[in-house]
């Protein structure tokens, strides 16, 4: 559906020279899925334009905003044949969005996405203020941005440009929208609990009520479910849906005879990687005496989890902040704990023999976050390890910053 929103994007992307346009709305709203849907239509209509997309806070590295920028950067170098290295000072970073944009101009249009800028990490004024992203755009280029309420939001508005606010479900639109999402799994709710998740405000949301359902669809029924809608519809908002699901998650699946606190290790050590995780290294660490765990034990995590997580390149990562947020709340604030599974991840891709990719996505910005100094700089001047980074734009940016 929102058809309307997607004609909305489509009239201002095809127009002559328009600034950014900002779509902006509470956590959950569903902007992240308007923009992927709008850019996967668009290229098939499109092919000729360059769509370049950064989900920020898909990734924890995702939130860097000079990573962010030495991204594009390395899509436009690629596009375009721009033979500049790519910039990894900071000060020059800052303006470099800016100027290789104009030296695209007129070649094709580039239609840039950035989604959520409210989750860029808000270490520096420069970022959380916006200071890295351009002011004027040249005439091929379109931008489309999101961000929830905020001082993003407001920097984005002290720019003066236009955006529209994405709007929640109205009521009325919540039982077509259960039937319409639960029909692709042969299920459907009573009336009566429908007609309960027609009255509940957070419902109106359409992450909540889609968390709430994924959960409702895997009860048979009966009092069980009833029980279950009682506890979930309680929730106020997103955070604390997601921690009692969480809860769910541990209470059935936690205690196994077998594996022990399993989903705690697992959602944990998913937390702590930098890119996430394929299902064959949470295996290797998730079992016991030099033997992976069976894959029954992980799958039946896995399949009940599956809409609050995402693949990406085989890597099994959380698919929001809410369910980040949540496993942090119940297993890691303890900056003590934390490290222990970062630790755990540094002592696994350490046993790679070869600086492969894998292990350089991870191992170094583990030793980093736990400040494992005198291994990170072993790992970094190990001759084949340095070459590897040079050998890349991007890891010669990490390796510089």
């Amino acid at each position: 559906g929102r058809e309307d929103l997607l004609q909305r994007l489509d009239d201002h992307v095809g127009s002559d020279a328009p600034p950014p346009f900002v779509l902006f709305g509470e956590a959950g709203c569903g902007k992240s899925a308007i923009l992927a849907q709008w850019s996967a239509l668009w290229r098939e209509k499109h092919p000729e334009d360059l769509v370049i997309e950064h989900y920020i806070g898909s990734t924890p590295e995702s939130a860097d905003w000079g990573g962010l920028v030495s991204r594009i950067l390395g899509e436009l170098k690629r596009a375009f044949g721009i033979a500049d290295d790519l910039p990894v000072q900071p000060l020059v970073l800052q303006g470099a969005l800016q100027e290789w944009l104009a030296r695209a101009a007129g070649k094709r249009r580039i239609v840039v996405i950035m989604d959520a800028l409210n989750q860029l990490a808000s270490g520096d004024p420069i970022s959380r203020q916006l200071g890295w992203l351009p002011y004027a755009l040249p005439v091929n280029v379109r931008m489309l941005l999101s961000t929830v309420p905020g001082d993003t939001l407001e920097a984005v508005r002290g720019r003066h440009w236009p955006g529209l606010e994405l709007p929640l479900f109205h009521h009325a639109d919540i039982p077509s929208a259960c039937e319409a999402y639960l029909c692709t799994f042969g299920k459907k709710l009573p009336g009566d609990l429908v007609a309960r998740l027609k009255k509940t405000h957070a419902a109106c949301n359409p992450l909540y009520l889609r968390s709430v359902l994924d959960e409702l669809r895997q009860i048979r029924g009966g009092e069980c479910l009833v029980q279950a809608a009682d506890n979930y519809l309680a929730a106020a908002d997103l955070t604390a849906l997601f921690d009692l699901i969480v809860a769910r998650w541990d209470e059935d699946f936690g205690n196994l005879r077998e594996s022990p606190g399993l989903v705690r290790r697992a959602l944990s050590l998913i937390a702590c990687a930098r890119f996430g995780l394929s299902e064959a290294e949470l295996l290797d660490l998730l079992g016991a005496g030099g033997n992976p765990l069976p894959r029954r034990y992980w799958s039946m995590i896995y399949l009940t989890a599956e809409n609050a997580l995402v693949q990406r390149s085989g890597l099994i990562a959380f698919g929001h902040e809410h369910l980040r947020s949540a496993v942090h709340r119940r297993w890691l604030e303890d900056a003590a704990v934390k490290r222990l599974f970062s630790l755990e991840l540094a002592e696994y891709f350490n046993k790679i023999p070869e600086p492969t990719d894998r292990k350089l996505d991870e191992l170094p910005a583990l030793l980093r976050d736990s400040e494992e100094w005198e291994s990170l700089l072993a790992l970094l001047i190990y001759p084949p390890v340095f070459i590897r980074f040079r050998a890349k734009e991007r890891r010669k940016w990490e390796l510089h910053s």
